[in-house]
């Protein structure tokens, strides 16, 4: 994950305790409604729950999602 005021990529690792424990994340990008469109616009964080494990790991609306 890249932050978005940093630009120093990061690496965030989190961990559910079973598949039904939501992430309590949410993202927004890409060209997924485009899926000839030859460029890639990146995936971003667009929310994070206040109190939620991916707040306590550091993700923040803005931060970029990479491979």
């Amino acid at each position: 994950i890249t932050c978005s005021i940093k630009s120093r990529p990061r690496s965030v690792t989190m961990t559910r305790s079973n598949r039904d424990q939501e992430l309590a994340f949410s993202v927004m990008g890409g060209n997924m409604h485009q899926p000839m469109a030859p460029a890639f616009d990146g995936i971003f964080i667009s929310t994070v729950e206040p109190g939620s494990i991916a707040e306590k790991n550091g993700l923040k609306k803005g931060d970029e999602v990479g491979a």
